[in-house]
């Protein structure tokens, strides 16, 4: 009923979402592989121990001012919620990024210059068979720095690094081993959404893709709660706690059983059942001590009743039905300020292909006053948002971002703060 009702009870309170200038101004670096097949993004390369192997890139600053870009390699590790990310300048380097060796670490480039850099992996004589994954990383020297920004009695200013990343796969000769472990269930600490996370890890040689699902019954075994998620590429030799966003209403304190299933590789699978409690006290830090214990999710009510859940949907669908009739009046008497819409944050996103924002293909969200949730095809959310929705994505410690539309082709949506795109939608939990 409620997401029926959301596209005509928004008022018209256009949120402007910054601009192509706020999103470029100063140096912007790319960096492009040379010699790899047609088609090819990244490097991989076919080696053996005590090898070494020479490429070279091109980087350009497509920016309109010169600046100075830092050339270095990384490691990759698996990133929370699956797909392979890379680790930062200051990490310990012990797999590919420690193998990768620059000709050139720092360039200085005018607008629209470009320049061809050649490096070179050497293996070593020692190291495991199998796929071994890290990058080369094109980090922009000058930092983008947002206005300070007050929290209290103090301030706080946000340095913002952009960085163009390439990936090296190097491939050994030996055993093909594809192992994924499943170690733990248990209800995770993410602040506003519910989620179980998931222990799991790639103990084989090779690079993981995969599909897992999820199965939540109550103590007397009956189901109440059934998704399923993506496995992107996990690195060999990682770990993670994969943040699994339990769909629908939240479920109240009680003890539960976790089934979890994936399968992956070459027609692997790997399964594991597990009890977790949850306790007022992990409600209470999830949504806050001013939000009630969401409700059984289909669960009667009270003796003689047949359940608040649609008591609390009539009365919601009552309150936004007076907003939007106080509205219509008000338009009436000479467009006077509507009176706020409620938000909504974004908690999850369906990625199953591709790593972009253009590549997401549902949006789970949540009202943090009902705790009500569902979800949304990106297409519905540019329309909602530009009809005045306000969407949101929380950062921990640093306050919401929110989220707007970019002109593509089709129009995508993206989170920004501060007049500036941000990649805070990409580090949410998938499903």
């Amino acid at each position: 009923m409620l997401r029926a009702l959301l596209p005509f009870l928004i008022v018209a309170l256009a949120v402007p979402a910054p601009s192509a200038a706020a999103a470029k101004g100063g140096p912007t670096f790319t960096v492009k592989a040379l010699g790899t097949p047609p088609g090819a993004s990244y490097f991989v390369f076919g080696s053996r121990p005590g090898a070494s192997i020479d490429g070279a890139i091109r980087v350009a600053n497509t920016g309109d001012r010169p600046g100075t870009v830092r050339l270095y390699g990384v490691d990759a590790v698996t990133g929370e919620t699956t797909g392979a990310v890379y680790r930062s300048r200051a990490d310990p380097r012990h797999d590919v990024g420690a193998w990768l060796s620059m000709r050139v670490h720092h360039l200085r480039l005018g607008p629209g210059q470009r320049r061809i850099v050649r490096f070179r992996v050497r293996v070593p004589t020692a190291v495991r068979p199998g796929q071994h994954l890290g990058g080369i990383v094109a980090e922009n020297a000058t930092l983008k720095k947002t206005t300070d920004r007050k929290r209290g009695r103090s301030s706080f200013r946000i340095d913002i690094r952009n960085l163009s990343i390439l990936a090296v796969e190097v491939n050994l000769p030996g055993p093909r081993i594809e192992t994924l472990a499943l170690a733990s269930v248990k209800p995770g600490h993410a602040e506003g959404f519910q989620t179980l996370l998931i222990g799991m890890r790639n103990e084989g040689d090779e690079l993981l893709k995969g599909s897992g699902s999820v199965l939540i019954r109550g103590e007397n075994g009956e189901v109440l709660k059934r998704a399923t998620f993506n496995v992107d590429t996990f690195v060999p030799r990682t770990s993670i706690a994969y943040p699994f966003a339990v769909p629908g209403q939240a479920l109240p304190a009680g003890r539960y059983q976790a089934t979890v299933a994936v399968r992956y590789g070459h027609h692997h699978a790997v399964r594991l059942t597990r009890w977790f409690d949850i306790s007022d006290e992990q409600i209470e830090q999830v949504f806050g001590s001013d939000s009630h214990a969401p409700a059984p999710a289909g669960g009667p009510g009270p003796a003689g009743s047949t359940g608040i859940l649609p008591l609390i949907l009539a009365a919601l669908a009552l309150l936004l039905l007076g907003f939007l009739v106080a509205w219509a009046l008000l338009r009436r008497r000479g467009g006077q300020t509507p009176p706020p819409s409620p938000f909504f944050y974004v908690v999850a996103i369906h990625q199953p292909d591709g790593r972009g924002h253009e590549d997401i293909k549902f949006l789970q969200w949540q009202n943090p006053r009902t705790l009500e949730s569902g979800q949304s095809t990106p297409a519905a959310i540019v329309g909602w948002i530009n009809s005045g929705g306000d969407l949101r994505v929380r950062r921990a410690g640093m306050g919401d971002a929110r989220v707007g539309v970019v002109d593509g082709d089709p129009q995508y949506v993206r989170s920004y703060t501060e007049g500036i795109w941000t990649d805070d939608l990409l580090g949410l939990p998938r499903y």
